[in-house]
């Protein structure tokens, strides 16, 4: 019970700026607001969920602010000594931040999609057969790509020591696996097989190990027939990876989280294990180029 009691304290201390909740709920109040209108207009050329661009872009920048928002504690020096200064165990401070983050995302992205998929499903009598399936293969879509993006942002906190380490961070293990396999590898193959065509395990490759392009395909970019995208469904790997990147991720976090050492906050990595792991990714990114 005191357990308990100490995670509703801190969910709550994570929420006292309610910047996380105008950023989530505003957002997402302004494109249902938008999908709706965009419904009226033309019921065969505008979705509100899979087949959306402008959604997923939300959703990978949501994930993006909000994991910085929320753990952006573990950069500052004197609100980190007063929070640990505190009788509660560092990993409960981190699963509510973690879970405040969460909610305010996947709660207000469920109503949205609910209440656009209500509202198509009485104007588009077309649409009314697919209304439950669609939306809720979009909130699972979209939830998963937002989780994506957040698990980055806490990795990249947790083993960072300053805002300019995690920033670049971000931007690495986002576009590394697009930079080796789109700009290293393939360029190789083109240049080193004459007969080169196409190398379909590359091809995969290079949307799996891409956070952007994974997310594309998962939220169906690209389609535009109207009964296509109400079935569309992401094929197997795809959802593998997306599963494979959150959990992945998300362990990493949690580990470093306690092993996080305060006193080199102010350099670039609190671990040195996380120091050496870059500087074997970067080596090998670096050779093969």
């Amino acid at each position: 019970m005191t357990l308990k009691k100490c995670f509703i304290e801190w969910f709550k201390e994570a929420g006292r700026g309610h910047i996380t909740a105008f950023l989530s709920w505003g957002f997402f109040c302004c494109y249902g607001f938008l999908a709706i209108t965009r419904l009226n207009i033309d019921t065969d050329i505008n979705f509100y969920g899979s087949g959306t661009a402008e959604i997923l872009w939300i959703c990978a920048g949501l994930g993006l602010l909000i994991s910085f928002l929320e753990f952006f504690y573990l950069l500052q020096p004197k609100k980190l000594d007063f929070y640990y200064s505190l009788p509660t165990n560092k990993s409960i401070i981190f699963w509510s931040r973690y879970m405040h983050g969460s909610i305010h995302v996947i709660v207000p992205l469920t109503i949205m999609f609910t209440i656009c998929g209500l509202y198509q499903g009485m104007t588009d009598s077309i649409f009314s057969p697919y209304s439950a399936s669609y939306t809720g293969k979009s909130i699972l879509i979209f939830g998963a790509i937002f989780l994506i993006f957040y698990h980055i942002g806490i990795l990249v906190i947790v083993v960072s020591g300053n805002v300019i380490s995690a920033a670049l961070g971000y931007i690495t293990i986002t576009f590394y696996g697009h930079i080796l396999i789109a700009n290293v590898l393939l360029i190789f193959a083109e240049n080193f097989f004459y007969t080169y065509y196409r190398i379909p395990l590359l091809e995969e490759l290079s949307v799996v190990l891409d956070p952007i392009s994974l997310s594309e395909k998962l939220a169906g970019s690209g389609m535009y027939n109207k009964y296509e995208i109400f079935n569309y469904i992401p094929c197997g790997l795809y959802i593998a990876a997306a599963v494979s990147w959150s959990i992945i991720l998300l362990f990493l976090s949690a580990i470093a989280q306690k092993k996080r050492k305060t006193e080199r906050l102010g350099k670039v990595f609190t671990l040195s294990v996380a120091e050496r792991t870059v500087e074997v990714f970067l080596s090998i990114l670096a050779g093969l180029w």
